[in-house]
């Protein structure tokens, strides 16, 4: 076991992970429901992740303690690792055994997939400005492109020379964060933009609230990065880590309040679904801006499915053994490791690419894919999978405080998939 991880280190790295696509659209959304209920509506999804994330490290703490006492148990909890899917399966394995793991990957898949549409949808809406390639190619010719290249993408099974996109995917959000204040201050100053009137706050308007709620959550998706962030801190107290999730979820949750506020008053109704694209088309910083995104988010695609081709892997290996006879996967993992890519490997990598690049070309508004990816899959990991294994672990012997915080994060995950189904527009 190395070091452990900083305090420091780690508060930045969960705000990296929160610093992402989902940042893109918050002045859209925001906007939408208007900013008299999205801002503190915002603040309370954050703490509510943080509840979230926390039921799900005292499930962890106490299954440690629980393994330590039986015999073999460290033994399952590392089988339930096997499929790359992290603590969170483990977790779930403890609880509700083989369904649980199941249910665990279905919804880590379906997040990381829903991730891989997003950043398609951002590649071809910005391929096709007009600065870039819109004036000479038509929208499927881009789309054909951009899944060429991810399908070749995908065959990398060594991720480790990507590891500085984490840095460089950091730097280029934050030139568009501050690019936002420039010409949405320019905006603002020259008064183009909508008037201010008591009209962008509100009344609310809940015919929205599912694309709204959807965006946010999937903005805030840093449950399972936070689970091994508290593993390699490798602290004695879990409650130390509690000041970490407050202040690198609390300070993400400030940023999305001043992106979503600023985005939308200094642009109005017109602002685009990505914020970026409604700055001054062919000004060179904005091309210079895109055409970075465009590189960084493209190498990142394949980070963000790693998880994803990792389960498809395993799975495939697992039935290749018994077909073959064998007890375990093992054997064929071995094989696989010695022998590289087999056929069905290729394969499963290629269908999940072009999984994404077909709902992204069915579905090509990226406010739409975030808010159902964030109102079914993020939700559902964040506040519907922690209060059932935390109840589930006691047995359902519980307080009655940790009743109330477990039926609270129950009613908000289910109101997140009422919502994502009523009221998710892609219009």
């Amino acid at each position: 076991m190395g070091k452990p991880l900083p305090r420091a280190l780690a508060i930045v790295t969960i705000l990296k992970c929160s610093l992402g696509t989902g940042i893109l659209g918050l002045p859209y959304v925001s906007g939408l429901v208007r900013l008299g209920i999205a801002a503190p509506l915002i603040l309370v999804f954050g703490a509510t992740v943080v509840l979230g994330i926390w039921r799900l490290i005292e499930c962890r703490t106490m299954l440690l303690k629980q393994v330590s006492l039986e015999k073999g148990g460290k033994a399952e909890l590392e089988a339930a690792d096997k499929m790359g899917l992290g603590p969170l399966a483990i977790v779930a394995s403890r609880t509700f055994g083989k369904m649980g793991v199941f249910a665990v990957g279905v919804l880590i898949c379906t997040c990381q997939l829903g991730i891989g549409v997003a950043y398609t949808c951002v590649l071809v809406q910005t391929l096709a400005e007009d600065a870039i390639l819109g004036r000479h190619l038509p929208t499927w010719s881009l789309h054909l492109g951009v899944c060429v290249v991810l399908c070749l993408l995908s065959l990398m099974r060594q991720l480790k020379s990507l590891a500085w996109l984490s840095g460089a995917a950091l730097t280029i959000y934050f030139y568009m964060l501050v690019a936002l204040i420039y010409f949405g201050s320019l905006e603002l100053a020259d008064g183009r933009a909508m008037e201010l009137s008591s009209e962008q706050w509100g009344p609310p308007r809940w015919d929205h609230f599912g694309l709204f709620f959807g965006n946010v959550m999937f903005a805030l998706c840093a449950i399972v990065l936070a689970l091994y962030v508290y593993e390699d801190m490798q602290l004695e107290d879990p409650k130390k880590f509690i000041p970490v999730l407050a202040c690198s979820i609390g300070s993400s949750s400030m940023l999305y309040v001043f992106v979503g506020i600023f985005g939308y008053l200094s642009y109005g109704d017109s602002i685009k679904s990505v914020f970026y694209l409604s700055f001054p088309a062919g000004h060179p910083a904005v091309t210079v801006g895109e055409i970075a995104l465009i590189i960084v988010i493209t190498l990142t695609y394949a980070l963000q499915m790693y998880p994803v081709m990792t389960v498809l892997e395993s799975a495939t290996s697992h039935f290749a053994a018994r077909s073959k006879g064998h007890d375990a996967a093992e054997t064929s993992q071995e094989e696989q490791e010695k022998s590289g890519f087999s056929t069905a490997h290729v394969g499963v990598r290629l269908m999940a690419v072009l999984l994404t690049q077909v709902v992204a070309y069915a579905v090509p508004s990226f406010a739409c894919v975030t808010g159902y990816s964030g109102c079914f899959a993020v939700a559902m990991l964040s506040f519907i999978l922690p209060p059932l294994c935390h109840a589930k672990i006691h047995q359902y012997s519980l307080p009655l405080k940790h009743w109330i915080i477990n039926i609270y994060l129950l009613v908000t995950g289910l109101a997140a998939l009422f919502f994502g189904m009523t009221a998710t527009s892609c219009h």
